[in-house]
């Protein structure tokens, strides 16, 4: 059966009820305390919510705020989606409720069988005609509900979302897995940069304090810090990768959606230095002090506005130390700039830069890259279960495989 063929346009099934905001201007319409159950739901709820079913909501209004404003109550069990700047994130609801403008419910007209939980899977996939307003793409009432959506019979239907719903569990694990590790990697850090390994004497340092064994000096002294040349590049569709501001993410620096350059300008552009495995490069400007590790032998050259650290020390170690907050809380403090910030070469070069022991820098760059490896492992699982569930969700749409 393909269920290609039970194309309805949403606003000939569903009414698509549309929330408000009582004013803010009036506390009697705010339930501050909770007191009353008028739950109001708004994209920072959906956004941060786990899983498809909603039970609760930052925010309450009042029963003056209900009768006082267009918000409109939803009943328990239906499916709801953001429309507004975040498209497509969509929850089921656990209990009668109100929601802002930003938010839509999906009521399903007379006749019309629909499970929410097919409808909060099979929502964010509809090919809807978006606008882009000043601060990101944005729906319509009217443009959702003249968007086509597969509507099978309703026991169908169940069996979709249950299947479906079984690899989006796999996926939320994996994400807590994920998050879980960030945490961890960034409680470590903390740790591992203030307290050391074994350490029971401590000092006051610039930075803070830290063990008393240790040392604080200047980058400059345990790196070479090469600037970018400044010339406008000339593009070319196959050549040799430049890595410029937008290139440099925090993690292993990825060649592979870089523009390219002539043989002749990446010469020009390694004049001072050719950047090498094992070294970091660092931006400057716009989003400036963020560092990528370089972790393969690929040729490629710098951008304007970069530059390439070259350590004397334990490479992964410093940088770590260079992505820490003791590091970004410096780097805040150095940017110039009214509108587009930039960090200057000479302050990159003075930034302060703990030094332990080279035992004990390994110890600490091993313990953080076990933890990074592990984000990795789960990041590209997160990324092989997505890939199940779209091809998953064609299967099942179009029929080609039974449920």
């Amino acid at each position: 059966m393909n269920h290609s063929s039970d194309l309805k346009r949403i606003g000939d099934i569903f009414t698509v009820a549309i929330g408000g905001t009582p004013s803010r201007k009036r506390p009697e319409f705010w339930d501050s305390k909770k007191e009353g159950s008028n739950i109001w739901l708004s994209i920072r709820d959906i956004s941060q919510n786990k899983g498809l079913r909603i039970v609760d909501s930052l925010e309450y209004i009042s029963n003056e705020g209900v009768k006082s404003s267009n918000v409109k109550a939803i009943p328990k069990n239906t499916a709801l989606m953001t429309f507004k700047l975040t498209i497509g994130k969509t929850v089921v609801s656990d209990t009668d409720l109100y929601t802002n403008e930003a938010i839509a419910a999906f009521l399903p007209k007379p006749g019309i069988e629909a499970d929410p939980y097919y409808l909060a899977t099979i929502l964010p996939t509809l090919s809807y005609e978006t606008d882009q307003a000043v601060k990101g793409a944005t729906l319509n009432k009217a443009k959702i509900e003249d968007t086509f959506i597969s509507l099978p019979e309703i026991s169908v239907q169940k069996r979709i979302a249950q299947i479906l719903s079984s690899v989006d569990d796999s996926i939320n694990f994996t994400q807590s897995t994920l998050d879980e590790s960030k945490n961890l990697k960034k409680s470590l850090m903390r740790q591992l940069f203030t307290r050391g390994i074994g350490h029971t004497k401590f000092k006051q340092a610039e930075i803070g304090e830290i063990p008393e064994k240790w040392e604080v000096v200047e980058l400059s002294q345990v790196a070479k810090v090469i600037d970018s040349l400044h010339k406008t590049p000339r593009f070319v569709k196959d050549g040799i990768a430049m890595v410029r501001v937008s290139d440099i993410k925090p993690g292993n620096l990825k060649l592979d959606e870089t523009l390219k350059v002539s043989e002749e300008d990446y010469s020009y552009f390694t004049t001072n230095y050719i950047p090498k495995k094992n070294d970091i490069v660092l931006s400057r400007v716009g989003s400036y002090g963020i560092s990528s590790f370089v972790n393969n032998d690929e040729k490629f050259c710098m951008g304007q506005n970069t530059v390439v650290i070259s350590p004397k020390i334990n490479n992964r170690f410093l940088f770590y130390f260079l992505n820490s907050e003791i590091v970004w809380s410096k780097i805040e403090k150095e940017v110039s700039g009214t509108g587009y910030k930039s960090l200057s070469l000479s302050s990159i070069k003075k930034l302060k830069i703990i030094l332990p022991v080279k035992d004990e820098q390994e110890k600490i760059a091993e313990i953080l890259e076990s933890i990074d490896n592990q984000i990795e492992i789960n990041k590209k699982l997160k990324v092989e279960q997505e890939q199940l569930k779209n091809g998953l969700m064609q299967d099942l749409l179009t029929g080609k495989v039974a449920v």
